[in-house]
């Protein structure tokens, strides 16, 4: 399935209305991400979730370059996934999308997603993800 640039009025979640479900915000060490990667899913409740689950350890484990990969939960729609990751740089983001993990995970998604779009952005540097 293709991703792409978000239109739809229902990829348009707000995070007030977002939970945090797993994953790792950060690294031990700080470090500074150069892409963030915004994906959004529709699926049936709790599908995507379980999937998620070994691939986040997958990551952890296996893509230094991925310096955070976190999903959230719609609290209101749950059918409703966001997952924002963040990466050192473009060749990162491509290393992670392009894994034969990633793959075999797509083709798990392929049959109980409804919906999926994704955003690419280049972080501005402002801010932080945890506090230290």
């Amino acid at each position: 399935m293709k991703t792409g640039k978000s239109s739809s009025k229902e990829n348009k979640l707000k995070l007030e209305y977002l939970e945090p479900a797993l994953g790792f915000t950060e690294r031990n060490e700080p470090t500074k991400a150069a892409v963030v990667r915004v994906e959004r899913l529709t699926s049936q409740p709790g599908a995507v979730l379980g999937l998620l689950k070994p691939f986040v350890s997958y990551v952890g484990q296996n893509e230094p370059a991925t310096q955070s990969f976190f999903a959230y939960k719609s609290r209101e729609s749950p059918d409703q996934i966001v997952i924002f990751e963040r990466f050192e740089s473009k060749a990162g983001l491509e290393t992670h999308l392009q894994s034969e993990a990633r793959r075999q995970l797509d083709e798990q998604l392929a049959s109980m997603v409804k919906g999926r779009a994704a955003d690419s952005f280049k972080e501005a540097g402002i801010g932080f993800m945890k506090r230290h």
